[in-house]
């Protein structure tokens, strides 16, 4: 594939198949890379963590507080795909250009994604008492993928940090 052929390029992320974004991820063009992987576990986590509180409100839909935490939720997911992708076309940038003024907007995608993934680890802290026992499973994920991207992206910060 070639580096200026990735889908990420030219239409939203959040429009492209699974399967695109892996074949790209996956192939020597220049975008995505980790960074976006990491914004896509993001969003995982938090529409993991949006199926727990979904299924735990069938059985109490008059809890505002579990509506609340579901708009949270999409949010988040919303934010970690738009931000997945502006961390890829941004990289690119960085690579392609050198321009100090390109790493500073990746640094600060980077911190941005940082605190999505800060945010949601509060909420599954603060929120996991209030979720069904049978969906335990999906709130971990939520707790696993967010770690990942949490990973992903201090790794990402620190070498960009060191790279100035």
């Amino acid at each position: 594939m070639k580096p200026d052929n990735s889908p990420i390029e030219t239409k939203a992320l959040k429009l492209c198949t699974v399967g695109e974004f892996l074949a790209v991820l996956a192939s020597d063009a220049m975008l995505p890379g980790a960074g976006a992987a990491g914004g896509i576990a993001l969003a995982l986590a938090a529409a993991c963590a949006g199926k727990a509180v979904a299924i735990t409100r069938r059985h109490d839909v008059r809890s505002a507080l579990l509506a609340n935490l579901q708009m949270q939720l999409t949010r988040i997911a919303e934010q970690a795909l738009v931000l997945a992708q502006t961390d890829a076309i941004q990289f690119k940038q960085q690579l392609v250009s050198g321009d100090p003024a390109a790493s500073d907007a990746l640094l600060h995608t980077g911190h941005t994604i940082l605190e999505a993934c800060r945010t949601l680890d509060r909420i599954l802290c603060d929120n996991e008492h209030h979720i069904a026992d049978n969906m335990a499973g999906d709130w971990k994920a939520a707790r696993a993928l967010s770690d990942a991207c949490l990973c992903i992206h201090q790794e990402n910060v620190r070498e960009l940090k060191s790279e100035t």
